[in-house]
């Protein structure tokens, strides 16, 4: 039987293997595209967006843009519902934008394009885990993720999820590809999907740093590497610089991504999250906080808001040292367990915990026991488990919110799948007893390791 080598590192696999391995990926996109319309159609595929809601607001910045009207809608406490705004991150709104320029201000053409977003994050998540991980690992991780109930319900609203899950994991597969081989072309390629990552989720800036720890680790030895790896940085903030240079036009402040940055930093640190057992580590909308309430609404635009709002937040945090350890902790645990709060319903509360529930154990396995064998082997994949981080902190800095944690649902997935493939292994040696062989890459965690081909 031939072999083949993977173009993106050093490993050589089985031609045959390869190739099943990628059809039953594709298969796993398809029955994910099929279960999220579905799901669509059933809750109502045309149906408006709820008044208020997250949606409405990415609807409203979309059909302005659509009729060529600018950026412009509501934002919080702004009487003038129809502003120029940097309330969000333009991402979602252009791409719905665009869509609704082809089929009209159809709310199903939206969702069906969300859908296949989403569905494709399937093939990424499997192409991200065959450079690391046995092929077997990252199949079944595309499979889970293609029927995991969260990630089917995030993908049929008009929300910047699908699209925001899709480009951060096309970030970080041309990163790792990068670690393996360094290229002009896959360092341009993280950029830009770096770049139109932080258009779409702002919270995604926090792997900036990340990125550049990762980097000096993983080329220490390579200042050749390194050098071409400044690119990345150097492309995403090409990307990011006209949203910004449009924002200091419209408002004469430097805004590089929202002006929602400290309203969520006083959602998730004040006396009502601190003392409220039921808000602990979550959040309250900060116009809802009394003491802060008349300030916010008068503050007159939507910067001037998010200013005041960080102030108050960074004032609250430096007057109550006392409570940060306990709000801290509350946070770090409501941002992983697999028991919902905030008044779900039972049947919500029940599928949660059964699906996220072992995914959360065999994650914990997964994602300890290839740490350590990553760095031993200099294998690049262990920046997937500072895409992980990149999670807690921003939950530990703002708040625990499920919408925050779908960005690494389909990593945590992954690492899951990396330790159910490991113990079945293992499971299936000791079955056979002394004699029994052992499968590529038990021994090293279920990690690739860069080598020869």
């Amino acid at each position: 039987m031939r072999t083949i080598v993977d173009q993106s590192s050093p490993i050589v696999v089985k031609e045959h293997d390869w190739i099943t391995a990628d059809r039953m990926a594709w298969m796993a996109v398809i029955v994910a595209f099929a279960i999220r319309v579905s799901l669509a159609v059933y809750v109502g595929l045309n149906n408006p967006p709820q008044s208020g809601s997250d949606s409405q607001e990415y609807d409203t910045y979309a059909w302005n843009l659509a009729q060529g009207r600018g950026y412009r809608g509501m934002s919080a406490d702004v009487s003038d519902r129809d502003h120029l705004t940097a309330f969000r991150p333009p991402g979602p709104s252009l791409l719905f934008a665009g869509v609704y320029l082809v089929a009209g201000h159809r709310y199903d053409a939206v969702r069906i394009v969300n859908c296949g977003l989403a569905s494709l994050s399937v093939y990424v998540i499997f192409r991200l885990g065959r450079r690391v991980f046995p092929a077997s690992a990252a199949l079944l991780a595309a499979i889970t993720y293609a029927v995991y109930p969260l990630a089917v319900y995030q993908s049929i609203d008009i929300l910047s999820e699908p699209l925001g899950v899709l480009l951060f994991l096309l970030f970080l597969d041309a990163c790792i590809a990068f670690g393996f081989k360094p290229t002009w072309r896959t360092a341009s390629l993280a950029g830009a999907c770096l770049g139109l990552s932080l258009l779409t989720r702002s919270n995604y800036v926090i792997m900036i740093p990340l990125l550049g720890l990762w980097s000096l680790w993983q080329f220490r030895s390579s200042w050749s590497a390194l050098f071409q790896f400044a690119a990345v940085f150097v492309i995403a903030a090409a990307f990011v610089a006209p949203w910004a240079v449009r924002n200091y036009f419209v408002f004469e402040k430097f805004i590089p991504l929202s002006t929602l940055g400290g309203s969520a930093l006083l959602q998730g640190n004040n006396r009502v999250v601190a003392t409220d057992p039921k808000l602990v580590g979550y959040c309250v909308w900060d116009t809802d906080i009394p003491e802060y309430r008349e300030a916010l609404r008068a503050a007159g635009d939507e910067w001037a808001r998010d200013q005041l709002a960080k102030q108050f937040a960074i004032r609250w945090l430096k007057e109550n040292p006392d409570k940060l350890p306990w709000l801290l902790w509350n946070k770090f645990a409501r941002s992983w367990t697999p028991f919902l709060h905030h008044n779900p319903s039972r049947t919500h509360w029940t599928i949660y915990l059964l699906t996220w529930g072992p995914i959360l154990a065999l994650f914990c396995v997964g994602f300890f026991t290839t740490l350590g064998q990553m760095l031993r082997h200099n294998n690049p994949g262990w920046l997937l488990h500072l895409a992980v981080l990149h999670y807690v902190i921003n939950s530990l800095v703002f708040f625990a919110y499920i919408r925050y944690r779908a960005p690494i649902d389909p990593i945590c997935i992954l690492f899951a799948s990396v330790a159910a493939t490991n113990i079945w292994t293992w499971w299936c040696n000791k079955s056979r007893g002394p004699a029994g062989a052992m499968t590529p890459n038990a021994e090293s965690g279920g990690c690739r390791s860069p080598r020869p081909a």
